[in-house]
């Protein structure tokens, strides 16, 4: 009895406190309408809780005497009106002269603490779900002309990015993924998708190809993109500096590189071994290079399209060339797939200048990053949704290097790769 009577008493006096501190904010009403604007629930249920308080209060004074059996001396606190035989007696009231229902015949069920605890935690979380189902999250389109576990990790990459910029998937931006799984021509089709849902902008990724698309489809939804030419010779933009138009991205500088690329082929392959060049067919290839390759010594041969590319390697081992470097063009980045099948078929070793040709096959590449450009868009990205202008964001050139061998053909092609080589390895593909 005594232990009911003091845990009754107990509650009692958490509520004295909840009914203070309500009195505390004098205008719980106005307060959370304030901060939580169109959110009734919250008004609601924090109005019931206030009232559950003040009717016990009311209670008191309407019962206006402690039951008999109520322990709780006069000189107590005030909190006689929420005794557990008050609470029973309240119900079965009459007149002044009734008498009161002991403890232990009324079937009382206390509020605990715990439950009060409850209800105002539930109180606070929902205006938060009925903000984030409410308010719309801008939308990102990741466009892609491949398919989604090779680029796995270049998607984490351009996550990191946006979230440097205070982005994450699911929770304040959403991004959804076309992948044209190697069919460059469902490209528009996908870019145009990206388009009738209105999304805030497009990361068009995978090659120029889906910028290309991107670009045809809207002149208006910002667009990010990743080119390994000049993208002012491609006409993507009208310069590295004010690209203008909605386009921006990342340009790859490889042609600084090529002397390195040179270098790490010829330490896999005996020291005599004739080194061949694909070098680009078009308006993309600098004279630098081919003044470059003179001066090497190199077997340079061309392949303006794809049924070509076969008669160039054929070539390439008619002038009994051992090794192979690929210059970085467009042209042949789209048909990568293609140019590493060959230099297996031909038993080629090959030097590549980005990651895309090693993920499709090929041996090694070195360049500029790939993995750090696709976290540049993404903080491209993030800037553009906190409302970067579009004079504020140039072309950007990935100055970061990176060396990636895929194990793999080097065991087809019977290749010892140093340990050196492979501890300098920024990626290694199994």
């Amino acid at each position: 009895m005594r232990r009911a009577v003091k845990d009754k008493s107990a509650f009692c006096g958490l509520r004295l406190h909840l009914l203070a501190r309500m009195r505390h904010l004098q205008r719980p009403y106005v307060v959370l309408t304030n901060v939580f604007r169109f959110q009734w629930r919250i008004c609601a249920t924090y109005i019931a809780i206030y009232r559950f308080v003040i009717d016990a209060e009311n209670l008191d004074a309407v019962h206006g005497r402690k039951s008999k059996t109520c322990t709780i001396s006069e000189d107590s606190p005030r909190i006689a009106f929420a005794c557990g035989p008050c609470r029973g007696a309240s119900d079965k009231m009459g007149t002044e002269d009734d008498d009161p229902v002991p403890i232990d015949e009324v079937a009382v069920k206390p509020m605990r603490r715990r439950d009060i605890i409850t209800l105002l935690g539930g109180a606070l979380t929902w205006p938060l779900d009925a903000l984030a189902q409410g308010s719309a999250i801008p939308v990102i389109g990741f466009l892609n002309s491949e398919s989604p576990k090779p680029f796995a990790q270049l998607v984490g990459a351009f996550r990191q990015g946006l979230s440097e910029q205070g982005y994450v998937d699911g929770r304040n931006v959403k991004i959804e993924e076309r992948w044209a799984e190697g069919d460059e021509n469902r490209l528009a089709a996908l870019a145009s998708e990206f388009v009738d849902r209105k999304v805030s902008l497009i990361a068009a990724t995978g090659g120029i190809r889906s910028a290309q698309a991107a670009k045809q489809v809207t002149s208006t939804i910002p667009t990010l993109f990743i080119s390994g030419a000049n993208p002012v010779d491609l006409g993507l933009v009208s310069s590295i500096n004010r690209p203008g138009h909605n386009l921006t991205g990342v340009n790859f500088d490889t042609t600084h590189s090529t002397a390195k690329r040179l270098e790490i082929l010829q330490q896999l392959v005996p020291i005599d071994t004739r080194v061949a060049v694909l070098a680009g067919p078009g308006r993309f290839a600098p004279e630098a290079d081919a003044k470059f390759y003179k001066e090497k010594r190199m077997v340079a041969v061309q392949a303006s399209a794809d049924n070509k590319l076969e008669d160039a390697f054929k070539a390439m081992v008619e002038q009994h060339a051992g090794a192979l470097l690929v210059a970085p063009d467009p042209s042949y980045f789209i048909q990568r797939d293609r140019i590493a099948a060959l230099a297996a078929l031909y038993a080629l070793p090959a030097v590549y200048a980005g990651r895309g040709y090693v993920v499709a096959g090929g041996l090694l590449s070195y360049g500029p990053s790939t993995v750090d450009a696709y976290r540049q868009i993404g903080i491209y990205a993030g800037r553009i949704l906190n409302g970067a202008k579009r004079d504020e964001l140039p072309v950007v050139s990935s100055q970061k290097l990176e060396l990636v061998i895929n194990l793999k053909t080097a065991k087809a092609l019977r290749l010892e790769i140093s340990p050196w080589l492979i501890a300098r390895a920024n990626e290694i593909i199994h």
